[in-house]
């Protein structure tokens, strides 16, 4: 009877440390989760912003950009962030972060210049150039070497002999 109550206390023991010891990880991978979320929606605030930069004047336009960089500035704190917990998931509890290194995501911090290319029209357009060119395997054309061309003498182009004088 008490070797039984004794399995039982041990195996109750055990889920118990194990629950505590997954909740840790399952706190740090809500945080994670949420860092995510919070980068998706600085990322989309600031292609909101780049819109209203394109096609706002003025006061406007200025007001949009000065919010651009500040939303790029919280989105480098969260990018930060985000590497920290997903790190400490990593190296702290590698048997569960394991599991969350094949459910991969590329986070990378975009520049601005990255966030304008893929908002404005430009940067639509380049997308839809590159997917034509990779669909219908279109090469750049090269440009073709061209011979200089030869000048036309006319009557105003007339060349002048050049003479040397020498003092004897």
């Amino acid at each position: 009877m008490s070797s039984r109550f004794l399995i039982s206390l041990l195996l109750f023991s055990l889920s118990y440390i194990c629950q505590a010891f997954s909740g840790d990880w399952m706190v740090h991978a809500s945080k994670l989760k949420e860092k995510l979320a919070t980068i998706n929606q600085i990322e989309s605030e600031i292609e909101k912003n780049i819109e209203i930069k394109n096609t706002k004047k003025g006061s406007e336009s200025a007001a949009a950009l000065d919010l651009i960089v500040e939303k790029h500035k919280e989105l480098k704190k969260a990018f930060e962030e985000y590497n920290k917990i997903r790190n400490h998931i990593r190296f702290e509890h590698p048997e569960q972060g394991d599991s969350t290194e094949r459910n991969y995501r590329n986070v990378r911090l975009k520049s601005l210049e990255e966030f304008e290319d893929a908002v404005g029209i430009y940067g639509k357009l380049d997308r839809i150039q590159r997917k034509l060119k990779k669909v219908y395997n279109i090469e750049k054309p090269k440009p073709k070497a061209m011979a200089p061309k030869k000048k036309e003498k006319t009557d105003l182009d007339t060349e002048v002999p050049s003479v040397t004088l020498s003092v004897e």
